[in-house]
């Protein structure tokens, strides 16, 4: 079964991803079995919280990319987004809007459309296991599922761009820094951090647009490297003034940069941008809006095609 459900004591949910559903979330048959077991706990009046977990080294891998490529190859990419995001995406808003406290205990890595689903949580527990990525703009996409909206306004637009359009790992720490981990605990501490959570209820303000820890090193480094002022130089492969290319912060991130599909990094940086400015159902359609665009790009089907394959993707900006 791709997916397991516990009443626990106080009206607790706990929904628990198989191994293999944390590695493929996203296949018709996992997310299917998924949203059909959160939609039933949704609509038990006794529920009072959901806690989503994962198993082994995953709490969600994201999507499966051969399907991805398979579709674009075939040329019905647009229905297979299409199917996907109509089930998700209603999903996540009666996430948003419904008094049950959703809880994600992030039991290892979270990546790309699984952090998109970790991040529309009203809390996310995390420990020293647990790990964030958002790979897309090196595969030729960008994220879905609210990847390029949530991290924003949660985070701020600096932060959101220094997470998506390079793709940068983050550990426990920094995602604590960030606001991506509402709690930072101790592996024997979870299950106390959930009871706790559960009975504080709905979190006062989801979305902040702040780093919590704005004195860390890495969101100070993302205020003032990825400011607006500079984000047309990087945008267009060059150093802002003011930054040592041989900086080892400032290095990395250029040839972060450098590794993504030009294509998927502005569509990525004008949605990261659009958070700024839009209401948070505002920025999900227009990010909906653009999936289907990207993945008929050439550089989609190339990225995607050269992960699977092994070797490094070679883009055309096509």
């Amino acid at each position: 079964m791709p997916v397991s459900m516990e009443m626990l004591d106080g009206g607790v949910g706990l929904v628990t991803l198989s191994p293999e559903a944390s590695r493929n979330t996203f296949s018709k048959q996992n997310f299917t079995a998924i949203l059909a077991t959160l939609e039933t706990l949704l609509a038990n009046e006794k529920c009072s919280s959901v806690v989503l977990t994962g198993s082994g080294r995953f709490f969600s891998a994201g999507g499966n990319i051969e399907d991805f490529s398979k579709g674009i190859k075939e040329g019905n990419i647009g229905n297979i987004v299409k199917e996907m995001t109509d089930k998700l995406h209603p999903l996540l808003q009666k996430i948003r809007t419904s008094e049950t406290v959703f809880i994600c205990a992030i039991n290892g890595s979270a990546a790309g459309g699984g952090l998109g689903l970790a991040l529309s949580c009203d809390y996310r527990i995390g420990t020293r296991k647990t790990q964030f990525r958002f790979p897309e703009t090196n595969i030729g996409i960008f994220p879905g599922l609210g990847g390029t909206q949530r991290p924003a306004r949660i985070a701020g637009l600096p932060a959101a761009r220094w997470a998506v359009l390079a793709g940068n790992f983050m550990d426990a720490r920094t995602a604590a820094d960030l606001g991506l981990v509402t709690d930072l605990v101790d592996v024997t501490e979870v299950d106390s951090t959930i009871s706790s959570l559960d009975s504080k209820g709905k979190p006062a303000e989801k979305y902040p647009a702040t780093p919590v820890n704005p004195e860390s090193k890495i969101a100070k480094f993302a205020n003032s490297f990825y400011s607006d002022e500079n984000m047309d130089t990087l945008l267009n492969g060059g150093c802002p003034d003011g930054f040592d290319p041989e900086d080892k912060l400032v290095s990395r991130q250029l040839k972060s940069l450098s590794r993504t599909a030009p294509i998927a990094l502005r569509m990525a940086s004008d949605l990261i941008d659009a958070a700024g400015t839009t209401e948070l159902m505002t920025g999900l359609g227009q990010e909906l809006d653009n999936l289907e665009a990207i993945f008929s790009t050439n550089d989609a089907l190339e990225g995607l095609s050269a992960l699977i394959e092994g070797r490094k993707p070679t883009y055309q900006n096509s």
